[in-house]
């Protein structure tokens, strides 16, 4: 059975608030992994939500986490994810960004404290359908090592993905 993009929203919706979070924080986080799945990285879909529900039980991510403007400089801001859904803090904090790029011509955004973010290109596509540009330099802390190195055989990193749009 195939169902539509509407009816996966709906699903990730529902199960995101089954467990605490807030009905517009399920929606964008919802959205986006819909969207990761439509575009082919099905494991930044739906497929995580079952990860979430660990997570969030754990405390390790908080289901009304939102994001809060710590220093704002004009061209730059700076947030607190408070360890909420990246996907949602993500959409946000880019959206201010975006805001203060067209005001000013630029803008550094920095991003401390939130949980998976998500697909990084899903920010770069919100950027660059507004005509600008992104640079984006992630950094995952408190988790074990998944990525060898260029030519190890053992895994010492984490993932760090850029994002250029």
């Amino acid at each position: 059975m195939k169902i539509s993009i509407t009816q996966a929203n709906e699903y990730g919706r529902r199960v995101l608030m089954a467990q605490g979070v807030p009905e517009d924080i399920a929606r964008d986080v919802a959205e986006h992994l819909v969207e990761s799945d439509r575009v082919g990285y099905t494991s930044h879909g739906l497929s995580i939500l079952t990860n979430y529900r660990r997570v969030l039980a754990e405390g390790l991510a908080q289901a009304d986490g939102r994001p809060e403007l710590l220093n704002d400089r004009g061209a730059m801001l700076a947030y607190d994810g408070h360890n909420g859904l990246g996907q949602y803090v993500g959409k946000v904090v880019i959206e201010q960004a975006i805001e203060r790029t067209q005001a000013h011509g630029q803008c550094i955004l920095t991003l401390r404290r939130s949980h998976h973010l998500g697909r990084m290109g899903h920010y770069g596509e919100m950027v660059a359908a507004k005509g600008l540009i992104l640079l984006a330099f992630t950094n995952v802390i408190n988790r074990a090592p998944t990525v060898a190195p260029f030519g190890g055989a053992r895994a010492c990193l984490t993932t760090n993905p850029l994002c250029f749009a």
